[in-house]
């Protein structure tokens, strides 16, 4: 069993124009993480299920830890919400294998909505690192919903794309990654965001030619 560490609330902030999405900063209680891995929250609520599993977005060079989610009235969300800075919850992890390559690599990242929290630790450290070589392609309803879009416009640069599209076209998306292929010669790709999605974008890379050891996804649900 994995060892129980005691966190505080630093702050929360939205990410989303639209406000519903919100990101919260925590004392970084972990030794040792990989950016793009989850962590599991424990708070005291009414809520049967008293944890939620948690993307990190800060990366380990951060003073912090940080994870965002879509707001909602779930028990769990709304107890969150209520914590002030300096209230204690209970983290356990990290966990997960949705992580970067070890070998500098040319990666195409497909994030749906709130899927895009695992990929903004990811970006955040490859281009803090000139590692990587990403395209993103961002999917969102419209830009006012889109988690983290301004922080992404501001990290494009030489090793880092970014692609919006406001519509879930799997037209649309099977046509920006023959695109990004063609032109990026990806060797991996990085899929998540919610199950049906995920699935069906996974199973057109596969169509493609694309290996399955070379495509790795994380589903979202109740996010």
């Amino acid at each position: 069993m994995r060892y129980m560490y005691r966190a505080r609330i630093l702050g929360k902030r939205y990410v989303t124009s639209a406000r519903d999405v919100v990101e919260v900063r925590i004392t970084k209680c972990l030794k040792s993480y990989i950016p793009g891995q989850y962590i599991k929250v424990y708070i005291d609520c009414n809520d049967a299920k008293r944890f939620r599993e948690m993307n990190l977005t800060s990366i380990p060079d951060d003073d912090h830890l940080s994870f965002a989610f879509k707001v909602s009235n779930s028990i769990w969300k709304r107890s969150m919400m209520m914590l002030k800075p300096m209230d204690e919850v209970s983290v356990n992890g990290p966990y997960g294998i949705f992580t970067l390559p070890d070998e500098p690599s040319r990666i195409g990242m497909i994030a749906l909505g709130i899927g895009v929290t695992p990929s903004i630790a990811m970006i955040r450290y490859s281009t803090k690192e000139c590692k990587h070589k990403i395209s993103l392609l961002h999917i969102n309803n419209d830009r006012d919903c889109a988690p983290y879009i301004d922080e992404l416009e501001s990290l494009v640069c030489n090793n880092f794309r970014l692609f919006e599209l406001f519509s879930c076209s799997l037209k649309e998306i099977g046509e920006w990654i023959k695109d990004v292929s063609r032109e990026e010669m990806v060797e991996y790709w990085y899929v998540s965001g919610d199950p049906v999605n995920v699935r069906a974008i996974r199973q057109m890379l596969l169509n493609s030619g694309v290996k399955s050891t070379c495509i790795k996804t994380e589903e979202f649900t109740g996010y």
